[in-house]
């Protein structure tokens, strides 16, 4: 990890309400839920995935090293 890199990086966890995926803003949301980074996102994706009624939406961290490890 680079020294100037963020222990943690601000994202969105997703969770569609209903037991299916769901998709919004270029985007499929599995039943179990999916986190995004916000740097990952436009401002207009944000608002339109926030927006939607039917996707339940928590902001949250990940810690880095955890992303690193999935891209």
């Amino acid at each position: 990890m680079a020294k100037n890199q963020p222990k943690e990086i601000e994202g969105i966890f997703v969770t569609p309400k209903r037991k299916h995926s769901f998709r919004r803003a270029g985007f499929e949301f599995p039943a179990e839920g999916m986190g995004i980074a916000l740097d990952a996102l436009s401002k207009e994706q944000l608002k339109a995935i926030e927006e939607e009624p039917m996707l339940s939406v928590e902001r949250v961290t990940f810690p880095a090293d955890e992303v690193e490890a999935a891209e």
